[in-house]
């Protein structure tokens, strides 16, 4: 819904944005803290994110700044991170490709 509502606002926007603006919560999660999420939230207790090696050049950590956000959209995140990642999944289950990923 963030995102959703972020994008309206650029598009939505009187003049033509001239520059980067990023969008997030401010807050830093890894990708091990997003896979053990998801599979908490799934209900599936017999699978274990896999672990490799990061490729050359991958960026190791990244927080948004949203400042450009919050001062030329006055766009600020609403939404709890489990709570979208939950309706996501939800969703996923219902209309996603479910032959692809069983939960």
């Amino acid at each position: 819904d963030d995102i959703v509502n972020a994008y309206s606002l650029v598009l939505n926007h009187k003049k033509p944005l001239e520059e980067p603006i990023n969008f997030g919560n401010g807050k830093e999660i890894t990708i091990k803290e997003i896979a053990n999420k998801i599979i908490k939230i799934s209900g599936k207790k017999n699978i274990e994110p896999v672990y490799i090696a990061p490729r050359i050049g991958e960026v190791q950590r990244l927080i948004a700044d949203t400042t450009k956000a919050r001062e030329i959209l006055k766009w600020v995140p609403k939404c709890n991170f489990n709570d979208s990642l939950t309706s996501f999944i939800d969703w996923y289950k219902n209309y996603g490709f479910e032959s692809r990923i069983t939960f």
